[in-house]
């Protein structure tokens, strides 16, 4: 069964008023455009046999996720003006704008940068050591377990007879994921073969490039509830918006 999660109160009461106000704000215009399309996300993921419901999702989470960050982009050039860090357009991005802050080195540049490190750190690795038995024990109760709204799905490795448990920080990540996600969807579908796995519930998997000891390693999200994730990851971007804007 396929459960929709619409927004309808949004569009509905969007007034004529609403909409001049965020055309006179192109970031408030972004998130009003990103929460019209959480509002269509679904709260489980269609089989890829299911196809009207597929597209759709498809559809929505990739528009969700295009104006959201269109929003944090748009933030990123008003930094780069309000604080003349003097990064030309076409090179404002995260990587520069973080270079550029730590470089102006001023209290509100400090500012600035200390709320973007808190969004959009890329999860960090850690992993210990575990026997066989544990291994097959957790790995079988993991798989079994589909409450999580998010996790990194490889939590459990067999290295050539060597067992191990990976852990991600991801409590300053929220902004990277969203990042990653967008950046995928550019070249190709987010939710192609998610959905094939007969009986068993239908989970989104996205693939992911990671830094796992010094070396870059393909992962995947696993997303259970994708309304409900996006939800949280709206309120993170809104909240990071908020912040910044309040010092420039």
């Amino acid at each position: 069964m396929i459960f929709f999660i619409r927004n309808t109160v949004v569009q509905k009461e969007l007034s004529t008023q609403d909409k001049k106000e965020s055309f006179s704000d192109p970031i408030k215009f972004k998130i009003l455009a990103a929460k019209i399309f959480l509002g269509k996300i679904l709260t489980v993921v269609p089989l890829d046999s299911q196809i009207d419901e597929s597209f759709d999702s498809e559809l929505n989470i990739e528009s969700f996720l295009f104006f959201t960050i269109s929003a944090v982009d748009i933030l990123y050039h008003k930094i780069n003006k309000k604080l003349n860090l003097n990064i030309p357009e076409s090179q404002v991005n995260t990587k520069n704008l973080k270079e550029e802050l730590e470089k102006l080195g001023n209290k509100e540049s400090k500012q600035v940068l200390d709320i973007i490190n808190c969004y959009i750190e890329e999860p960090k690795h850690s992993e210990k050591s575990i026997s066989k038995e544990t291994y097959l024990d957790k790995f079988a109760e993991t798989h079994k377990d589909d409450s999580m709204i998010m996790e990194f799905y490889s939590r459990f490795e067999n290295r050539k007879g060597q067992y191990f448990e990976h852990f991600w920080d991801r409590t300053k990540s929220s902004l990277w994921e969203l990042r990653t996600l967008r950046n995928q969807i550019t070249h190709g579908s987010m939710l192609k073969g998610s959905g094939v796995r007969g009986t068993v519930e239908p989970s989104d998997y996205y693939m992911v490039n990671l830094k796992r000891n010094d070396a870059t390693v393909r992962d995947n999200y696993h997303i259970s509830n994708p309304h409900q994730y996006f939800s949280e990851s709206l309120k993170n971007v809104e909240e990071l918006i908020s912040k910044i804007q309040s010092i420039l």
